[in-house]
Formats: C-alpha cells, sequence, structure tokens
C-alpha cells in the first residue's frame, strides 16, 4: 500500500510563496484514491504476467499521482517487456523522489537497477543539417531538442519514425530499427525545396522573393507580428491564472494553521471543525497546484510563441518573376 502525505498537492504552491504547511490526518482525495485503485490493479497484474495490461494501469496511476511505488513497479513492468530506456529512466525518476522523500532503502533499489540497465541500453544518433532554418525533427512524434543532434541518446529496441519539416521544403519521414543493447544512426538528409506553384497560364513561376504589398512587408513579418501579440496575450493570461493559483495556495496554508493552532491537540488530533477546515485546505492545495501548473506552463508558451515570432523584414515592391510556358523565358516585374 503506497502512502502520500495530505499535503504533498499544495507543495508546488507552497514552495513558490515560500511556505512549507504541515501535515493534518485525514483520508486521500478522490483522484489518490483512483491512483491507489490503479497501483493495486497494475501490481495484480504484473504478478500474473500480463505486463500490456499492468503497464497500462500502471502508467495511468503514475499520470495521476507519480507515487515512488507506482514509479518502481512500472520501471519492472517495462524492463520485462523489453522497453529498457523507458525502464532505465523510470528508475532514475525513483531515486529522484526516493531521494526527496528520504527513503533510502528505495532509493539505493532504484539506483541500483538503474546501473544495471545502463550498459545494456539501446541508443540512436540522429543527426540534421544545420543550415536549414525552423527545422523540427521528431522521434516517434517528440521533438528532438537541436542540442541532442549527433548524441547517442537511450531509446527502447524497435523500429522509431524520425520526421522533419522546414518552411517551403518537402518533409523527410524515415524508419530505422534499433536492436536491443545496439546502436544505430539515421541522418535527416538536405530537404528538397517544396514544389512552387503553377501559374494559370500552365507554366511554372519562380520568384526572386516574397510578393509584397504597397508597404512592402513580407507575409512572415505579418505573420510574425500576429504571433508576439498571441505570446504576449498568452503569456498573461498564463501569469494572471498563476497568480491566483497562489492566492488560493496562501487560504490553504490559512486553512491548515487555523485548524493546527484552534481545532487540534499537540498529537494532531482534530475535532470535527480541525478536520473540516483540514479537508478544504487540502482541496484549495489541490486546485492551487493545478492553477500554478497551468499558469506557468502557459507563461511559458507564450514566451516561447513571442522570442521565435519571424522578425518583420522589409523588401522592395517590386519583384522578378520568371515563368516558364514552353516556349521560352519571360522576366515580369509584379506592383
Amino acid at each position: 500500500m503506497r502512502w502520500r502525505p495530505i499535503y504533498i498537492a499544495a507543495l508546488t504552491s507552497a514552495a513558490l510563496a515560500g511556505l512549507a504547511p504541515a501535515p493534518l490526518p485525514a483520508a486521500p482525495s478522490d483522484t489518490q484514491a483512483t491512483a491507489e485503485m490503479l497501483f493495486e490493479e497494475g501490481k495484480q497484474l504484473l504478478a500474473a504476467g500480463q505486463l500490456e495490461a499492468a503497464c497500462a494501469k500502471l502508467e495511468t496511476s503514475h499520470k495521476i499521482d507519480p507515487a515512488p511505488g507506482t514509479v518502481v513497479n512500472l520501471a519492472i513492468c517495462y524492463q520485462r517487456l523489453g522497453r529498457t530506456a523507458s525502464a532505465w529512466a523510470r528508475f532514475r525518476e525513483a531515486a529522484a523522489i526516493a531521494s526527496r522523500k528520504g527513503q533510502h532503502k528505495r532509493l539505493e533499489f532504484a539506483l541500483a537497477q538503474a546501473d544495471l540497465l545502463a550498459p545494456s541500453l539501446a541508443r540512436l544518433t540522429v543527426t540534421a543539417p544545420a543550415d536549414i532554418p525552423d527545422l523540427v525533427v521528431t522521434r516517434d512524434g517528440v521533438t528532438i531538442d537541436p542540442s541532442l543532434f549527433g548524441s547517442a541518446t537511450p531509446v527502447d529496441p524497435g523500429v522509431h519514425t524520425v520526421e522533419a519539416h522546414a518552411p517551403g521544403k518537402q518533409p523527410f519521414v524515415g524508419k530505422i530499427d534499433v536492436p536491443a543493447a545496439g546502436r544505430a544512426e539515421i541522418e535527416v538528409p538536405a530537404l528538397e525545396d517544396a514544389p512552387v506553384p503553377v501559374a494559370s497560364g500552365g507554366g511554372r513561376v519562380r520568384t526572386g522573393g516574397p510578393l509584397v504589398g504597397s508597404e512592402g512587408r513580407t507575409s512572415s513579418g505579418r505573420r510574425g507580428r500576429s504571433r508576439r501579440i498571441l505570446g504576449l496575450l498568452v503569456g498573461a493570461g498564463g501569469v494572471a491564472v498563476a497568480g491566483v493559483g497562489l492566492v488560493v495556495g496562501l487560504s490553504a496554508r490559512s486553512s491548515w494553521h487555523d485548524a493546527l493552532d484552534n481545532h487540534c491537540d499537540a498529537d494532531r488530533r482534530c475535532d470535527p471543525t480541525g478536520l473540516e477546515l483540514g479537508d478544504s485546505a487540502r482541496s484549495k492545495a489541490i486546485v492551487s497546484t493545478v492553477l500554478v501548473g497551468v499558469g506557468l506552463a502557459a507563461a511559458a508558451a507564450g514566451t516561447i510563441l513571442y522570442l521565435t515570432a519571424p522578425s518583420e523584414r522589409r523588401r522592395p515592391a517590386v519583384a522578378p518573376v520568371v515563368t516558364s510556358d514552353g516556349a521560352g523565358l519571360t522576366l515580369l516585374g509584379v506592383f
């Protein structure tokens, strides 16, 4: 049976506010009860050898409440399925959680298991051209940070899909089978230009630069301005939501201390009012944690949108256009 202190949901908001509420005895929340149920079902399926079903239960429990016991059992389930990189990552996660909680035996076990898996990890190296603007490379749908290009990163054995996209370029899709305990490499080639639009007369059109309006602004510049405005709005909304979360967290702390100071004895045995205040504080803490998390995520997303928006550039209001109609070439001016 896992044990999660009732004040853990308030930890994020309390830490941001520089506060540390003391525990108060109470029943687990519905969310924690669901995670506990899934954890127990996952353990039973794991013991019965139904690995796929066991991992699915434990994964859902982990998403709801990443308790050390859940993470360790999920790592064991992944290991038995042969998903060595996923197992290694979960053992490392369990060790980090156990270290924070002072669970020394679980910390030693998780680290020992991770160390045993490390030499047998399958590794995949993805390389990509450095001269393609706004290139995005994904592995199995997850974006690869450009700093990892050329690095042999741990992956589960099996087939992996690598895709690359960039504005104005044809996408690349490649698959590679990484053997267990082996190494593999896949290279994203220089992406070819996307097909150019066809002119109304049937000939192909190739422009010497982007067509511009009377103000001489490129379409990418207009998109960049809209993206920066959106980034500011999203970021500001995120900061506001996080602020509300902190206020709710402070209210949770106040209820907590009211219960401890006025309705509980030295052994933290509380009267009905104290228990009610504790339940209220716990609910507020969960709401605070969610609001702060969502707010910070939105603020980060807004910042990324703003910083990655294309810069606004001005180009001449006349662009050369070359058309081919099968009989020859014509140089035109576009005004």
